[in-house]
């Protein structure tokens, strides 16, 4: 199994996984989660943060995925993982790819790594400000010109009502500081993170999120995803990968899509019969070339489906931003065969469906958590979400 790009919805990740059928325990501890095919591999197409505010939960499901079932479950690095590894080298208002105003890390985002008791009600506001000046941005069509950085001429907060710029800043320097300090080479998932292959093949199949260049071998592969893993500081791996350009190539090349020519040699020279990439995003999955190029990115996550490339809240609607389906929609890819002797693959292109009893009794046991979240004295994530949602429908209503 394959599941393209899921960008900031844990939600959906958590279904799409459970549609599998390959775990069973998911609604329970990571420690309860039992592999029902040791036959089965699955493969997640790496971009696992931004253009939706979940990454956290999504890297660390991701994270319990491989590490729960090491020989089973292979999470390659994406464009935005290895962008986001990058980024922690470099200083504030430098065109970090965290900072660009679209396409990059959901404001939200940056919200969940704060602890619970350090989101306040300054928390809830800078966030509501944040959407509201990034609306402005959005039906201005000058997201290229403006950062998410707290301070400087591009910034996002110049965009912000002068009585609440400090405000703004504060916070989202505070986010920020939280986000890059919870993906730091010190910590578990920024070492998870800088362990994540850019390649693997499965199945006949070269798996890769972005794309392959032509001349480009096995132990090329092999080679850079040993050396890329040895990279232990964020200043080592920043001068690594401007020295090393197919590691950029391989998150981010898109010309596969273009030329079949292209892909056969590419296929030929790696031996296989098929390259699966992530990406390149549409609403559904392709196959083309004959079967040989399987595009799996189809926009998982429900707030790059809803909002494209815009930060939105998904909640409410504005100008610029449309309210966010319910629904897990898009498709994943299941390659199967008939036994070890059969050589053949068969590619089968997999719709949401009827989620597995496994995966409605997590559905089950999340909203009963929602709810009491709702409850607890505790200032969480979803808390703070309804209250922007809320605060947003207000102010609407005030102006009508």
């Amino acid at each position: 199994w394959a599941i393209g790009d899921l960008h900031g919805d844990d939600h959906c990740a958590r279904q799409w996984v459970g549609r599998t059928g390959l775990v069973n325990g998911l609604q329970g501890p990571v420690e309860n989660w039992a592999w029902t095919d040791y036959n089965a591999r699955l493969v997640l197409m790496g971009d696992y943060i931004d253009k939706g505010p979940h990454a956290k939960k999504v890297l660390e499901f991701a994270r319990n995925l491989t590490s729960r079932f090491p020989e089973q479950v292979t999470a390659l690095m994406g464009n935005h993982e290895l962008n986001l590894l990058v980024d922690r080298a470099r200083p504030s208002g430098s065109g970090r790819y965290m900072e660009y105003a679209f396409a990059a890390a959901h404001p939200a985002q940056y919200v969940h790594w704060l602890p619970p008791e350090e989101r306040t009600e300054a928390t809830s506001r800078s966030l509501l400000l944040l959407y509201e000046a990034l609306d402005i941005v959005y039906t201005q069509n000058m997201q290229a010109s403006v950062l998410m950085s707290p301070d400087g001429p591009h910034s996002i907060v110049n965009f912000i009502p002068k009585a609440d710029r400090q405000l703004v800043a504060s916070e989202l320097k505070r986010w920020q500081h939280a986000y890059l300090r919870g993906v730091s080479s010190a910590s578990t998932l920024g070492r998870w993170l800088l362990e994540r292959p850019l390649t693997t093949i499965l199945a006949d199949t070269a798996f890769v999120h972005g794309g392959i260049p032509l001349g480009t071998s096995r132990s090329d592969l092999a080679e850079l995803n040993t050396a890329l893993s040895q990279q232990t500081s964020e200043s080592a791996l920043d001068a690594f990968v401007s020295s090393h350009a197919l590691a950029q190539e391989l998150v981010e090349d898109r010309r596969l899509h273009r030329n079949c020519e292209r892909v056969w040699r590419v296929a030929s020279l790696l031996n296989v019969s098929r390259i699966a990439v992530g990406h390149t995003p549409a609403n559904s999955v392709r196959v083309s070339c004959g079967g040989t190029l399987l595009a799996l990115d189809s926009a998982l996550g429900r707030w790059f489906r809803a909002s494209g490339n815009y930060y939105c809240p998904g909640s409410v609607s504005s100008s610029a931003c449309p309210l966010m389906g319910p629904n897990c929609d898009g498709q994943v890819v299941r390659l199967s065969r008939d036994g070890a002797a059969d050589t053949g693959w068969r590619v089968e292109v997999v719709e949401m469906g009827e989620p597995s009893n496994d995966a409605l009794s997590h559905a089950h046991a999340d909203a009963a958590e929602r709810v009491r979240a709702r409850g607890a004295a505790a200032d969480g994530v979803q808390i703070l979400e309804d209250a922007v949602a809320q605060q947003q429908q207000e102010l609407r209503r005030s102006e009508l």
